[in-house]
């Protein structure tokens, strides 16, 4: 039994060669590749330039982003050694909230 989306996508694909083939254009376009050629080497040498700047700032980046996950996980290690010797020496000293020069009786 046919769905309605089934109907559908049978009607695509029967409107897709009637959609695909592109009008061709019979009349023949001059263009003095002398004249371009100059630009289009110019553009390239701009495209190729930017291009080697995007890959250095690209590397540069990654290069932060490593160092920087790095300190952060030396920072977190650091952290959790610090709140464990001061959860060990709440639990040495009796107290139930550690304040400096305080003590809870």
């Amino acid at each position: 039994c046919p769905t309605v989306s089934g109907l559908e996508a049978d009607q695509d694909m029967a409107n897709i060669p009637k959609t695909s083939t592109l009008p061709s254009d019979s009349t023949p376009k001059v263009t003095s590749l002398a004249a371009d050629d100059g630009s289009l080497q110019q553009k390239l040498d701009e495209l190729t330039a930017l291009c080697t700047s995007l890959q250095r700032q690209q590397s540069e980046m990654i290069s932060k982003f490593a160092a920087q996950e790095l300190e952060i996980n030396r920072l977190k290690a650091r952290i959790k050694l610090l709140e464990d010797k001061d959860r060990g020496v709440a639990e040495q000293s009796g107290d139930d909230a550690p304040i400096k020069g305080r003590r809870l009786d």
